[in-house]
């Protein structure tokens, strides 16, 4: 195919060999980095496969045009349900799916209290955008929703822990109810990525 063809007749000048991106994603990533921790491993089967003198930008290009919107899935969070992903990565776009407050069984943690929801929720919210490479300073647009407004102070006490510099655009609405008894919280992040 494509890459093939890009591997095997490289351009004249490497720019960035598949060795060094190996050697600087080995250095770079962490235990848990599920996105690094997959681009790592292919690109060290590259140069395994004696491609380590062959220049990324080849590469480059082809993944991109392969898929516009990539599913992320943390594995230091508890699993979806399998009809969601914990986000979606497009370009240098991250949209996290709402989240709410499960243990890794899939039972609600603390039904009713709004402060152990949010930590939760916020823990969860923080371990993906490690995961992806970002912090909360990152993060362009949050959307809370609450079953009952009178617990936003709760909520606040817990989002100022996570969120310290310059806050977000934001919208907090109250709904009716969750999709799942004893739920009072779900937040959901739209982050920028380099």
């Amino acid at each position: 195919g494509g890459i093939a063809r890009r591997l095997a007749d490289p351009p004249q000048e490497t720019r960035y060999a598949l060795r060094l991106a190996a050697k600087d994603l080995r250095l770079a990533a962490w235990e848990g980095a599920t996105v690094a921790a997959a681009a790592r491993h292919r690109l060290e089967e590259a140069v395994a496969a004696g491609l380590g003198d062959r220049d990324l930008t080849a590469v480059a290009g082809f993944t991109a045009r392969s898929r516009r919107a990539v599913p992320v899935s943390v594995g230091s969070i508890p699993a979806t349900n399998g009809f969601y992903s914990h986000a979606v990565r497009t370009k240098d776009t991250l949209y996290v799916s709402g989240q709410a407050a499960f243990d890794d069984d899939g039972k609600v943690i603390a039904p009713g209290d709004m402060a152990v929801q949010a930590e939760a929720i916020f823990a969860n919210l923080d371990r993906i955008l490690a995961d992806q490479g970002a912090t909360w300073e990152d993060v362009t647009f949050i959307r809370s929703y609450m079953t009952d407004m009178d617990q936003r102070a709760e909520y606040g006490v817990v989002r100022k822990k996570y969120i310290t510099g310059t806050p977000p655009a934001s919208t907090t609405v109250e709904v009716s109810r969750l999709f799942m008894d004893g739920l009072v919280l779900e937040v959901d992040l739209v982050v920028a990525l380099g």
